[in-house]
């Protein structure tokens, strides 16, 4: 795939979500585009990361990994918009790795989460180069963030955590309210608490895991025909 004409800096494919004891237990089935896809990253973290290659001259082009302990939950999204920003980014259809999903996590842990993402977004936005592509709009990237972090909060059994976090998003962006990903995330919040048919072991595993619906959705579903990027 690098070897194409479009020449991506980066290449990803899909992942399988496996339980401790390697049971699949589902695909993650996030939209997966490629070419320019700043806005679609800027939106939602679609891209696992075991099945990430990067370009090595990109990767030292862009700076590489940022050492910060504060990122070490985003330090690979914060790379990815880096990189989206500069350069295209190719897909491959097929599951490229496989991802553990289990009680101790590190998405388990909404607390060290809510840092890492909202780091993430202030590093991302001081790129100088993400921060052009971005102007007017940083604030939409920041509610989609807060989204992020709501889900978050919301599959580790922090309900009134997940809905504070839904409110930030529409105070920070209003048109949030007419994003399918923001809806999706208050009706989870509101919704049953868990799955009725699972165990509890295995209710974590369904939150955290691949049970979201694919939805056809631009990274830019929130925003008016005015603030569309070009």
């Amino acid at each position: 795939r690098f070897e194409r004409a479009d020449r991506p800096a980066l290449v990803y494919s899909r992942g399988r979500n496996v339980d401790p004891a390697d049971r699949v237990i589902g695909e993650r089935r996030l939209s997966c585009p490629q070419g320019d896809v700043f806005w679609h990253l800027a939106r939602e973290a679609f891209m696992p990361m075991s099945t990430v290659a990067v370009r090595a001259d990109a990767f030292r082009a862009s700076g590489g990994f940022v050492e910060d302990r504060d990122l070490s939950g985003t330090a690979d999204w914060e790379l990815w918009m880096r990189l989206a920003a500069r350069w295209p980014v190719g897909f491959i259809e097929r599951v490229g790795t496989c991802i553990r999903v289990h009680e101790r996590n590190m998405s388990a842990d909404p607390s060290y989460m809510e840092r890492a993402m909202l780091a993430g977004v202030r590093h991302a936005l001081a790129d100088p180069v993400i921060a052009e592509r971005a102007r007017g709009r940083e604030r939409w990237i920041q509610a989609s963030m807060y989204v992020t972090i709501a889900l978050n909060a919301y599959a580790n059994r922090r309900r009134g955590r997940s809905w504070l976090w839904l409110a930030r998003a529409l105070a920070t962006w209003p048109p949030q309210a007419f994003d399918a990903r923001f809806c999706g995330a208050a009706a989870r919040a509101r919704g049953p608490a868990d799955h009725p048919a699972l165990p509890r072991h295995r209710q974590q595993l369904w939150r955290l895991s691949g049970h979201r619906r694919r939805r056809k959705t631009g990274p830019d579903a929130s925003l008016g025909p005015e603030d569309r990027p070009d």
